[in-house]
């Protein structure tokens, strides 16, 4: 860094502007110190900025503005050496040491330029402030009036008045500027003359832009700028309170209601909110905008075209989409018959604003899913091809969204909306049917691009391999849309005589020093459980070995692993109980118990990897159900289903967990066998759609008569019996002994699986709930423990309350007696 970067980053955040200041009686207002002014010697007339430092009297037209470093350097320009001298004296105050720098000539001139432009504008500022005052101004004076703004309210801004282009040479002439100077700055316009001028400021008060304003709305240009100017900073955020802002368009807009009280009110020069004043949001760390932009008409000879004001709504929402400033929208048609807030507020005054303000706001993502309803309500009544349009647009801005706290924000207030509209089964088919003539055209456009590639180049059998691979693709999309199809046998290879293929695993074990089968690929399972138990700590940790290649109930580095991970592909973790905070958390004490603080260049790569290929989703909040109150697939099942196709990593899914199952269940399938089976079905149709043929586990509750007990089967499992019997695998999850008085050991035992043979694990689990598989030596230490123990309540009629319960450490004593026996 350079000393400037030094001074500006480490140095004047630690100084003490009071105690600098403290000849003329400052006094402490939040943003700024009001002191009396050293030039016209009003009391407690000018302000000293505390983020810059700058001392600024603009009251009665004094003017006068003084740096910092020429403060403490008795009035006089520190610059140079001189201004060198300032920061090392103002480095020792705070106790920064600064690197051994010498202070080179193109330092010195950057600084005194940027310094010295900062002053010509801040003059230019000045001088406009007093044409308006005189004759010169009269008619914009009288201009402001009709707005409503009498003179002691205009004196309280920074309005100007642009004169004439000689008038401003002239002006800036006869304080010392030379003609260079004032050509470079690009604020000698003529067609500037006879408006209303006004400074745009950064977040350190720094003038970067002036507003030029017609105030008579005779010029087709409302507003005009400096050519080299920035409009990065929204206007008024140097001066905006709090952290909640509300957005305007343009100038008035701003001041009108900032004048009547609204203090947290910014404008960002038009329709367009722009990267770099995003940018100076998020530096000013505000957390969120309510946009209330013009109320813009129809325009008669475009109709299908939105309002500017609308249109800009929608676009600045979906420009902070996926940002974490949270927006909100003020409907623009809620100005009534105001064009805009400065008219509004003239009109019906500060209160009628507050009211809107208050019952009027809405979230961003309900704005653009009433807009999108809006849109494809075409008839009125919602007929199919409208509903297939709807869910379409839907389903895009859906899958635009990859902030995960926007996705919460989604469910809350997008879904919301979008799930009260009516429809019918046909209505899916007709979307389902307009997906598959989408990707048929995208399919047959590239086709025919490489086929033409192909004959001009004389490949014509390239081109033949060609037509034939999309009479396949075409022939794939099509079929993906039936629900079965009747084969014979004879259709396929030999299936009698040909040896088949070895099923998938997703997960292997190694027992007797052989590997076999633990979780099978492409089956649903269920791991069962009481509350608290462990269920989504278990099913995470898969999650997460997985997408890491990580040892599975085991930490890095343990050879003692059994468990095996080999698969390649991605994971969708889909929690209904956890929010997007509980889930980080969740993530976090499991990445720490897996790798501990080893940070190696072997480890980062393992977790890079997941960052491409684990999708961990929050439903809180959300109906999630799979089965709508008639009986038929949900929308939130078809546009999860659509989703997952969508984003399906070029790995394909291995693993989709679905905890707990009660969210997904719908309102009748625990109770209901009917209802259970086609959510069984359901699950199965999205295995059917991934080309990753993954394994979909549940989290499920036990039932009562299961809960708090070992030893468990596989009807432990809660609800009709329909959800035991269409898994293809089961996995209990229940304390180690019937007391469950030590809460570290559970136990889980496979108690169902159609392609695997039964397994059974003591398993550890820590403080933060990270499960581990004991050792060999420490599982028969258990075992021995439990047979000890049964032994001696088999040989006592009597059990004494409160029997203690014996430990492992109690059985390593037995057996050391029984060998020096």
């Amino acid at each position: 860094m350079d000393l400037i970067q030094i001074y500006d980053s480490e140095i004047f955040p630690r100084l003490d502007l009071e105690k600098i200041y403290n000849d003329l009686n400052p006094i402490d207002k939040n943003r700024y110190f009001a002191v009396d002014c050293p030039e016209c010697k009003k009391q407690k007339k000018a302000v000293v900025w505390k983020n810059t430092g700058l001392l600024i009297c603009n009251k009665g037209g004094c003017g006068y503005r003084i740096k910092v470093t020429t403060y403490i350097n008795k009035g006089k320009e520190a610059v140079g050496k001189e201004w060198v001298e300032c920061i090392k004296e103002f480095a020792e105050q705070v106790g920064v040491e600064l690197p051994e720098y010498e202070w080179s000539y193109e330092d010195s001139k950057r600084y005194e330029e940027k310094e010295r432009r900062q002053q010509l504008l801040h003059d230019f500022q000045h001088i406009t402030y007093n044409a308006l005052y005189s004759s010169y101004g009269n008619r914009s004076r009288d201009d402001l009036i009709k707005r409503g703004w009498n003179e002691e309210t205009t004196r309280q801004y920074d309005f100007g008045y642009y004169h004439s282009n000689e008038f401003i040479k002239s002006k800036l002439k006869d304080r010392g500027y030379t003609d260079q100077e004032i050509r470079s700055s690009n604020i000698c316009r003529q067609d500037w003359e006879g408006r209303i001028v006004y400074p745009i400021k950064d977040l350190h008060h720094n003038i970067i832009n002036f507003f030029a304003h017609d105030t008579t709305g005779q010029s087709e240009e409302k507003y005009l700028y400096m050519k080299d100017g920035s409009l990065a900073v929204p206007f008024n955020l140097n001066n905006a309170a709090g952290r909640d802002l509300i957005v305007v368009e343009g100038l008035f807009d701003v001041l009108t209601p900032d004048s009547n009280g609204f203090k947290n009110i910014i404008g960002i020069g038009g329709i367009n909110l722009k990267e770099g004043q995003i940018d100076s949001l998020h530096k000013a760390k505000i957390n969120s905008l309510t946009l209330l932009l013009d109320n813009d008409k129809f325009n008669p000879n475009r109709p299908l075209d939105l309002p500017a004001g609308t249109k800009a709504t929608i676009d600045i929402i979906n420009k902070l989409k996926n940002d974490n400033l949270n927006t909100f929208v003020i409907p623009p048609e809620a100005l009534g018959d105001s064009k805009d807030p400065d008219e509004f507020v003239r009109k019906n005054g500060p209160e009628a604003l507050q009211d809107i303000l208050n019952n009027k706001s809405i979230h961003g993502f309900r704005y653009i899913a009433q807009h999108i309803i809006n849109k494809n309500n075409k008839s009125g009544n919602w007929n199919d091809n409208e509903v297939a349009a709807l869910l379409k647009e839907a389903e895009n801005f859906a899958a635009s969204i990859t902030n995960k706290n926007r996705q919460l924000d989604l469910a809350a207030y997008f879904h919301d909306e979008i799930y009260t509209i009516p429809i019918r089964d046909d209505a899916f088919d007709v979307y389902e049917q307009n997906i598959k003539e989408a990707a048929e055209r995208t399919i047959l456009e590239e086709a025919r691009n490489k086929i033409g590639d192909f004959v001009k180049n004389g490949k014509l059998q390239d081109a033949n391999n060609e037509i034939i691979a999309l009479a396949n693709n075409i022939q794939s999309v099509r079929s993906n849309s039936e629900p079965f199809a009747i084969h014979f046998i004879d259709e396929y290879n030999n299936l009698l005589l040909t040896d088949a293929p070895e099923m998938p695993v997703l997960v292997s074990v190694i027992e007797s020093a052989e590997i076999k089968a633990f979780i099978p690929k492409g089956i649903v399972g269920s791991v069962v459980g009481s509350g608290g138990i462990g269920k989504t700590h278990w099913l995470t940790q898969l999650a997460l070995s997985i997408v890491t290649q990580a040892p599975f109930l085991s930490t890095y580095g343990d050879n003692n692993s059994k468990y095996i991970t080999r698969t390649t592909g991605g994971v969708a973790l889909i929690l209904g109980e956890n929010s997007n905070d509980d889930i980080h958390r969740l993530l976090r004490k499991i990445i720490t118990g897996t790798f501990g603080n080893n940070m190696s260049k072997e480890v980062l790569q393992k977790i890079n990897r997941a960052y491409k290929l684990f999708a961990p989703i929050s439903v809180t909040g959300t109906d999630a159900s799979f089965i709508d109150r008639n009986g038929n697939p949900s929308l939130f099942y078809k546009i999860l289903l659509n989703d997952l196709i969508d984003k399906e990593p070029a790995e394909g899914w291995d693993l989709i967990v679905l905890d707990p199952a009660s969210r997904f269940l719908g309102p009748d399938a625990e109770t209901d066998n009917a209802a259970a089976t086609m959510f069984i079905s359901l699950l199965e149709n999205i295995i059917r759609h991934l080309k990753g043929n993954p394994t979909i586990l549940l989290g499920h509750h036990m039932n009562k008569n299961a809960v708090g007990k070992a030893n468990t089967d596989e009807t432990a499992s809660r609800g009709s019996s329909a959800l035991t019997n269409g898994v293809r695998w089961q996995l209990n999850i229940e304390p180690a002994k019937d007391d469950n008085i030590d809460k570290t050991k559970i136990k889980m035992k496979v108690t169902k699986s159609n392609h695997t043979g039964p397994s059974e694990q003591i398993l550890n689990k820590d403080e933060t709930g990270y499960l581990t598989i004991e050792n060999n030596q420490q599982g028969k230490d258990y075992k021995a423990a439990q047979s000890e123990e049964r032994r001696s309540e088999s040989s006592s009629d009597e059990q004494p309350n409160g029997k203690e319960i014996m430990r492992i450490e109690d059985v390593k004593k037995i057996r050391e007696n029984k060998q020096r026996k």
